[in-house]
């Protein structure tokens, strides 16, 4: 089995291009499950806004007698009918502002509960998915996508069940009062809805391919500011704003294209309306002069064409919302449908006390058709032991760390915790044994306090401030003013060196059972790096410290070393006899003009496991 170190951005995004998505009602339905809505809330919203809608249409038979009113000839007084008038107007508004709040209430849990859903889906996907989609896009998908479907379900219901429960009111009020005209309404409603129902696919193809683009402009937007000092330092703004400039003008054609069959399709209603309306006026006033209808019946039958109209002018406006909502519900859909990282299996053991063992048994790990990884590994690392791993760039060293962490299996072999293979344990719980340093230190937006104590909560402030001391951070943690000073998104206030240096304190803290270190001290000096060894060597005893690093100064003073080439292991020892057995370690010594008189300095830490 091969493994692509990146997934193309057809895989990321399995549906063609400009290709339908697929929504059933199932979908929907499912969709609405994953946003927890309350369907006596959604159904007391139609409930609403179909009151409201009754309410408009009693006016018309009110209409009707004020307009026919003739000085109290008919029986009524004019002010009772004006006041039932301005009742009937005031108790929609009240019914339109309970309608708005709770749909704004509902529309914002909603779009919570989506996006909370999807962005802890998001991160329980296999480290390779996340690794294969630019941050952008998913920040993206958590965004915009999220938008659209929070805006779709409160929208379809509403025009699937309350806009024609609303039509159907105000058609019942206008066939009460003459039934030709309504007829003739009801065949103009047919003929304005026809363009709306012939265009839905064409909008739905626009809307997925306009969310492809945000999730392409946001991905470049993050890639920027996120690499902003190399835009900055090669000048590289305008070239970036020439990508942004590109994205718009490609973005508008296809916004302007929706944009378009969206207004044809409403103006092609509203021209209909209005044609039905001329012509009601028309023959209902020649209808008026032969006795045939009575003004105020006319009157009222306008108004309520007038009614409808504004009622389709809203479907035709939630037509190109449902449109977006299935292009996004599909794509949110496949999303939560992708496997997330198997965690905790269910037939999974829990780790058995202290890891006293780590070891690789004959494993092999393949990449894609461009090679690397790891071909026939036997390696055994025990508790105490501080083990490096060197070779050349690209042999497979952070692909050992990535086995062990359980971001990528073996193609071939086990890797095995105590004598047990990892795949028999509970991801989550081994994780939980590991502190691990990466080679881009990773600190979150925050205060110092509160990245140091991420995986050890319990922790006392004496302890962060000796740890802080032991690594030299005590006066530059203090000159920020504290524990409780806060620090910039990925930690870009701090140097590389110190950032390393924070986050090797934060993987010491959680006092691991194994602790993988992926080149802990590229960024410091010589006098940080000791600094650094003796607090790794202090704890080394209660834990397997593992790691891998180009230092070859740092590889002198561990227990063992472990040199890669091609992919295999080439040698395993003590660092003064491999010296002398292997040519790679010998080389690489050599270039960095270290010799076996390290060993005096490395004799010299103190607690230092092995020796």
């Amino acid at each position: 089995m091969k493994h692509n170190r990146e997934t193309p951005l057809a895989l990321a995004n399995p549906r063609r291009r400009g290709a339908p998505s697929d929504f059933s009602r199932d979908d929907f339905f499912r969709i609405s499950r994953l946003a927890r809505c309350s369907w006596w809330k959604l159904l007391a919203l139609i409930g609403l806004q179909s009151l409201a809608a009754a309410m408009l249409a009693a006016l018309l038979p009110l209409l009707r007698r004020l307009v026919e009113w003739e000085g109290g000839s008919l029986g009524y007084d004019a002010g009772w009918l004006f006041a039932c008038s301005a009742g009937l107007l005031l108790a929609v508004e009240i019914v339109f502002f309970l309608s708005s709040n709770l749909e704004l209430g509902e529309s914002l849990r909603i779009r919570e509960t989506l996006r909370e859903a999807v962005y802890l889906h998001v991160l329980r996907l296999p480290l390779r998915r996340l690794e294969s989609v630019p941050v952008g896009e998913w920040v993206s998908r958590c965004d915009h996508d999220v938008r659209a479907v929070q805006q779709g379900i409160l929208t379809l219901p509403r025009l699937l069940l309350a806009a024609p429960i609303t039509l159907l009111v105000y058609l019942s009020s206008i066939l009460w009062l003459s039934r030709g005209y309504a007829a003739v309404i009801v065949v103009s409603l047919l003929a304005a809805g026809l363009p709306a129902l012939l265009l839905r696919r064409r909008l739905m193809r626009i809307s997925a391919d306009k969310l492809d683009q945000m999730s392409s402009l946001t991905g470049r937007l993050a890639e920027s500011f996120f690499h902003a000092r190399t835009v900055k330092a090669f000048c590289l703004e305008e070239r970036q704003a020439g990508v942004l400039r590109a994205w718009v003008k490609d973005h508008l054609r296809l916004a302007r294209s929706g944009l378009l069959m969206a207004l044809a399709a409403r103006h092609v209603a509203a021209i209909v309306l209005l044609l039905c309306f001329l012509a009601v006026a028309f023959t209902g006033v020649d209808w008026v002069r032969r006795g045939e209808l009575s003004v105020g019946a006319l009157v009222s039958i306008l108004v309520g064409i007038l009614l409808i109209g504004q009622e389709l002018r809203k479907a035709a406006l939630a037509v190109a919302s449902v449109q977006d909502f299935r292009a996004a519900g599909s794509r949110y859909l496949k999303l939560m449908d992708e496997p997330p990282e198997a965690i905790e299996k269910p037939d999974a053991a829990p780790m058995p006390g202290p890891v006293h063992e780590l070891a690789f048994s004959n494993v092999s790990f393949a990449y894609g058709a461009d090679g690397g990884g790891l071909e026939q590994i036997d390696l055994a690392v025990r508790r105490g032991e501080v083990v490096s791993m060197v070779g050349l760039s690209g042999v497979g060293k952070s692909t050992l760390l990535d086995l062990i962490l359980g971001f990528i299996q073996p193609d071939q072999g086990q890797v095995l915790v105590n004598g047990r293979s990892l795949d028999t344990l509970a991801l989550g719980d081994w994780r939980r044994r590991i502190g691990v340093v990466f080679q881009s230190p990773e600190l979150f937006r925050g205060t110092i306090r509160e990245n140091l104590l991420i995986r050890a909560p319990d922790v006392c402030e004496e302890e962060l401030l000796s740890g802080l001391a032991t690594l030299g951070l005590g006066e530059v943690t203090a000159r920020r003013g504290g524990l409780e000073a806060r620090m910039a998104e990925s930690g870009t206030d701090w140097s590389g060196g110190e950032a390393q240096r924070i986050a090797l304190l934060r993987a010491l803290l959680a006092r691991p059972d194994v602790l993988l270190l992926d080149e802990p001290t590229s960024a410091l000096d010589a006098q940080s790096e000791e600094q650094v060894f003796r607090l790794i060597g202090s704890a080394a005893p209660e834990r397997i410290t593992l790691i891998v690093t180009h230092r070859m100064s740092l590889a002198m003073r561990s227990d063992r070393v472990v040199v890669l080439n091609q992919n295999r292991v080439e040698a395993v020892g003590r660092p003064q006899d491999l010296l002398v057995s292997s040519p790679i370690f010998k080389y690489m010594c050599m270039v960095q003009q270290i010799s076996a008189d390290e060993e005096t300095t490395a004799a010299a830490l103190p607690n230092s496991p092995g020796r």
